[in-house]
């Protein structure tokens, strides 16, 4: 087996001794390896137990080798001193790598038990559980070159109580799409708090809440429609001049022709416009290429602004144009639902209509690519892609999430046949513009459509033209779209996963005919099992035995049916026992399982964190899923454990439900489980008291849409532990 745990490392140099010398070296070199990251997770780790133990009178500081050598010198030795020391380099460190390997982060987050035995002091320099409320909202970054960084997500809290706060998503399996789905949402989030960042480790830690109608905030994003007043501030920075007029803006932005305002009017069918004026220049206290402070130069704009006389409560939406700046690196730069942009490349009109598009909460244009940005960004039929230099309308998928599209333009295909389907450019169509076909294996849906050279789309290229459209999307705003054909008459999309066929039969004026089959027996498509484990840490003395809950999920596509996946122990660190509870499951397909996992280290133990992993692996099948999991053996502790081991094991985190939905769970802990407690959208419905822990809920009295499903579990002294899903009954 392979040791995972470090003992006895001293801060020799405040840096070097706890990241050593190759992973000093892969912090300034990215990108850092996993196992380089690992190792020094461990390491952090044990400089804060061994200080711990300093504190607590386990050991003499005499008896150290190395170290701090100023902070030792000090008579009587400050064993607080030297641990909150620690503590802040741990953080500064994990703020860092959380940047680059949440997932692993949050494998290494301390048991809440070791945390409370900090002195005051420290913890404020450790991860803590919170539970907050606010908004989510998303910060994107549109790049010239190179590749287009990830969304980034905060929460503003109710009230704008504090800072907004980064949301990093470590749950395994997640991606951008689980967060966006939130944005302009109220949510109640559980996580761990360190320093600014909010780490979630788990879908469930964040669930969408109404919202009372006084609060000012939604529950839901919905369709923009109407006047938007829009503020448009041009500057310039002390040594940079800006390339256009204000009437070059405000003939780009608000013109009666080729405008920003004629891309939303024409897509939306006159549901959204916009209106306002362009002021400026104004010269602020900044050079260009020096720093890229766009938040800076968003506030020193407005405060110009309103030094000139200007009302700014007048306006929804501002936008701060800049001259091109090189230590950017982007066009335009906005956040999601917001009502700010800012663009630095002011000749280009369909980047004004790009960035406030995003202020509409929509999202990227792409095509299917290995290349990332052209994957973002590939599809040049809607605004919402690359950017040309020339304007044209927003695609089929944008405007039916939307909701500018009337329920006559859209048609949702359920049975295969022949549709007529009219220019989505018409505003007065003779036949739907849309059709709608569920994509079965990634729950989303097809937007079928045509293009023609109609308005400003008479500028479109002429592969997007005359031929049908197939893009898919997910189902709510803010969502990226992708465009996979453009079919010329004749020709054939085929998606052998869900069993679609679509078929261009013809163009004859304004109106094409789409043949659609549906077939009943979808393709199989494989992947690597979900592998969760429940919680990441627990603390014990040396020689007991922990228990965690692990959940493995089938993500193979409904037509591969049932698959048996073998589990084993991976990684285990030297002096740990790993026992699961079986050595296989069968599942079907979507559909997720648990087994408990009994971790028992030596009796000879020393204080450190021991690292072990679990991996499942489909029979037959060369890739598997795993899961890290780590033990921190801490002495002279009894049961200073927070409460019991639980796991929801259905239904699964998203799920539709209807009628009799059994909602099962796993609980265990040393000190054994009095009792587990059942909860739909926070009302207590059943208590169960030996296992299985199962509640039988009918969902079919429920109101169609999310609720929120609680489990809390109650150990032998009283200590609980609470885990939420959330899924749509209808």
């Amino acid at each position: 087996m392979k040791s995972s745990r470090i003992v006895g490392l001293r801060l020799a140099s405040r840096f070097c001794s706890v990241l050593g010398a190759t992973a000093l070296s892969a912090f300034a070199a990215e990108p850092i390896s996993a196992p380089v990251v690992e190792q020094t997770l461990i390491n952090l780790n044990s400089e804060l137990i061994t200080a711990l133990q300093e504190h607590d009178g386990r050991a003499s500081p005499a008896n150290f080798r190395g170290g701090d050598t100023a902070l030792r010198a000090r008579t009587p030795y400050d064993t607080t001193t030297r641990l909150i020391e620690v503590a802040k380099l741990r953080q500064t460190r994990l703020l860092k790598l959380l940047k680059t390997h949440p997932e692993l982060v949050a494998a290494r987050i301390l048991p809440a038990a070791l945390r409370h035995r900090l002195p005051a002091e420290a913890q404020a320099f450790v991860e803590q559980e919170v539970e907050l409320t606010g908004t989510v909202k998303a910060l994107h970054v549109d790049v010239l070159k190179g590749v287009s960084p990830p969304d980034q997500f905060f929460l503003t809290q109710v009230n704008n109580a504090g800072a907004d706060l980064k949301l990093t998503t470590v749950a395994n399996g997640s991606k951008d799409d689980d967060m966006l789905r939130h944005v302009g949402r109220k949510v109640t989030v559980k996580a761990h708090r360190l320093d600014g960042q909010l780490i979630l480790l788990e879908q469930a830690s964040l669930t969408q809440v109404p919202a009372p109608a006084s609060s000012g905030i939604a529950s839901a994003v919905a369709a923009v429609t109407g006047s938007n007043s829009v503020l448009v501030i041009a500057g310039t920075f002390r040594d940079k001049a800006l390339e256009c007029t204000t009437t070059d803006l405000n003939d780009r932005v608000f013109g009666a022709t080729k405008s920003v305002d004629q891309v939303v009017r024409q897509s939306s069918h006159g549901k959204v416009s916009l209106n306002g004026k362009v002021i400026g220049p104004f010269k602020i206290a900044y050079d260009a290429g020096t720093t890229c402070d766009w938040p800076g130069w968003g506030t020193a704009l407005k405060a110009a602004a309103k030094a000139a006389g200007v009302d700014l409560a007048q306006f929804q939406n501002f936008n701060y144009t800049m001259p091109a700046d090189s230590s950017c690196g982007w066009a335009g730069l906005s956040y999601l639902g917001g009502n700010e942009t800012w663009v630095q490349y002011c000749g280009l009109a369909d980047t004004y209509a790009h960035e406030f598009g995003h202020t509409l909460n929509l999202h990227h244009a792409g095509i299917p690519s290995t290349n990332a940005l052209t994957s973002e960004y590939g599809d040049l039929s809607d605004v919402m892609g690359f950017s040309t230099g020339s304007l044209r309308q927003f695609g089929a998928a944008q405007r039916v999430l939307s909701g500018w599209l009337p329920a006559t333009s859209v048609s949702t295909v359920l049975t295969g046949s022949t549709y007529a389907i009219s220019s989505l450019e018409l505003a007065a169509p003779a036949s739907p513009q849309v059709l709608k076909i569920a994509k079965k294996d990634t729950n989303n849906h097809y937007y079928v459509s045509m293009r023609q050279r109609l308005d400003l789309d008479s500028g479109l290229r002429a592969q997007y033209v005359d031929n049908i459209s197939v893009h898919y999307a997910n189902n709510a705003l803010p969502a990226k779209t992708t465009l996979v054909a453009n079919l010329a008459p004749g020709q054939n999309y085929t998606d052998s996963i869900n069993g679609i066929v679509l078929k261009n039969l013809g163009i004859n004026g304004t109106t094409a005919t789409v043949d659609v089959t549906l077939a009943n027996a979808p393709a199989c498509l494989r992947a690597a099992p979900r592998v969760d484990l429940a919680p990441a840490a627990q603390t014990a003395a040396p020689g007991a035995t922990l228990v965690y809950n692990l959940t493995v999920t089938n993500q193979n596509s409904a037509g591969c049916g049932s698959a048996r996946f073998d589990l084993a122990p991976v990684d285990v660190a030297t002096g740990l026992s790993v026992v699961l509870s079986t050595g296989s499951m069968s599942l079907a397909s979507q559909v997720q399982a648990g087994a408990s996992v009994k971790v028992t280290s030596a009796a000879a133990s020393a204080n450190a964190p021991y690292s072990f992993g679990i991996a499942a692996t489909e029979s037959g099948q060369a890739a598997g899923g795993r899961q890290s999991g780590s033990y921190i053996v801490y002495k002279g502790t009894t049961d200073i454990n927070g409460g019991p081991a639980l796991a929801i094991t259905n239904p699964t985190q998203g799920a539709a439900v209807t009628g009799i939905v059994p909602i099962s769970a796993t609980a265990s802990d040393s000190s054994g489980v009095a009792k587990v407690e059942f909860f739909i959208d926070n009302g207590r419905k059943a208590v169960a008291t030996v296992a299985p822990y199962v509640y039988k809920w009918n969902a079919s009295n429920a109101a169609d849409g999310i609720h929120v499903i609680k489990v809390r579990a109650f150990d032998g002294t009283g200590k609980t532990t609470e885990s939420s899903i959330t899924v749509t009954a209808h």
